[in-house]
Formats: structure tokens, C-alpha cells, sequence
């Protein structure tokens, strides 16, 4: 027992230096330690609105689990889906950041989506993918500018790209002989749209 003893004391700085280095050690692995993380799909670049996803559109990402999105989405589920709105690079899909699985996909009978082209570059501000809206054209003629509905109850599908054109696209779902009477007014009159009484 005394000659244990002697050992110890003998060497109680050896001792000492390797308890602080063993402490030292496992609180650093207890800060490197990486929290639990989920597996997450996201968008690979800047995405479009209406943009239907190829599998170039589409990368994962680790996030930890507490701070991942509800309702994520798998990469098996998006490619040929289309972004109901703009996505920047590394956003997370979400089953709110899509449309219905395909283009027409939940549609009413006899409905379509199509493309409309806004006079003005802010024209599709506000809006939300699911608003109802009322499509209005300004022709001029000969007793001046007159201004006509030409749909209501429209529902928005798909917005403009924030960063498009000066003549922004929005997308709406209407029935087919609303879709034909929309594109022969759009080659002779400028088209804005109202959002209608009841929407939020």
C-alpha cells in the first residue's frame, strides 16, 4: 500500500496532465458533436414560377431536424411537378410550394391552365398561387381607351417570375372557352387582373 502510494504521489503530475487532456478531449467532442439531421429536397438553382421540375431542378441538403420544414416533399415526388411560385436555390420543397402533381391535374371538367400576359410589370404583385381574380382588357379605339372584364373567377396557378420580363405571365385555370376568349382579346388589348371581393 505505501509503495502504491509513493507511486501515486511520484508520479501525480503525469496524472493530472492526462485527467485535464481527457476532460479537454471530451468536451470537444461533446461541442463537434452534430445534432441530429434530416435528409432534405431542395431547389438546386433559382426556380421560376410555374418551372416543371426535371431532375437537374432538384439536390438534397442536410438540415438539422429541429429547424427542417413540415410536410417536406422526396425527390421522388417532384420531378414533373410545377412550383406554384418563384424558389430561390436551397429552399426546401414543401407540399405548399407546388401545384397539383401535373399540370391539369385536379382540375374541374372542362378547365385549363393558361398563360397571360400582363401589361404591367407589377401587375402580378400581391397575388397568391389559389386567389380568384378578374381579368381586365383596355382597348383604344375611336372614342378613347374602354375598359371590358373579360373573365372572373380565374384562379391563379402559377405567378410571374419576379425577375422576368417587363410584361410579366401569369398563369390561371379557367374554363376553355375563357382560355380562347383570353388569348384572341390579348393580341388587341393590354390585360390586368383585379382580385375579387372574398379573397384574403
Amino acid at each position: 500500500m505505501d509503495r502504491l502510494r509513493s507511486a501515486l504521489l511520484e508520479h501525480r503530475r503525469l496524472l493530472a496532465a492526462l485527467c485535464t487532456a481527457l476532460a479537454v478531449l471530451l468536451a470537444l467532442a461533446s461541442v463537434r458533436r452534430p445534432p441530429d439531421q434530416v435528409e432534405v429536397a431542395v431547389a438546386a438553382r433559382d426556380l421560376a414560377s410555374g418551372t416543371v421540375l426535371s431532375a437537374g431542378d432538384v439536390t438534397s441538403s442536410l438540415l438539422p431536424a429541429a429547424a427542417a420544414p413540415q410536410h417536406l416533399l422526396s425527390s421522388d415526388d417532384l420531378v414533373g411537378r410545377r412550383v406554384g411560385g418563384p424558389m430561390r436555390r436551397g429552399e426546401a420543397f414543401t407540399d405548399v410550394r407546388l401545384l397539383a402533381a401535373g399540370p391539369v391535374d385536379g382540375l374541374p371538367p372542362d378547365h385549363v391552365v393558361t398563360a397571360v400576359r400582363l401589361a404591367d410589370a407589377a401587375g402580378g404583385q400581391g397575388l397568391r398561387v389559389g386567389d380568384r381574380v378578374e381579368v381586365l382588357a383596355v382597348a383604344t379605339g375611336a372614342g378613347g381607351p374602354r375598359a371590358s372584364v373579360v373573365a372572373s373567377g380565374a384562379v391563379v396557378a402559377a405567378l410571374p417570375d419576379p425577375d422576368g420580363s417587363d410584361a410579366p405571365t401569369l398563369w390561371l385555370t379557367v374554363p376553355r372557352e375563357t382560355a380562347l376568349e383570353l388569348a384572341r382579346v390579348g393580341v388587341e388589348a393590354q390585360l390586368s387582373v383585379v382580385v375579387e371581393a372574398g379573397d384574403d
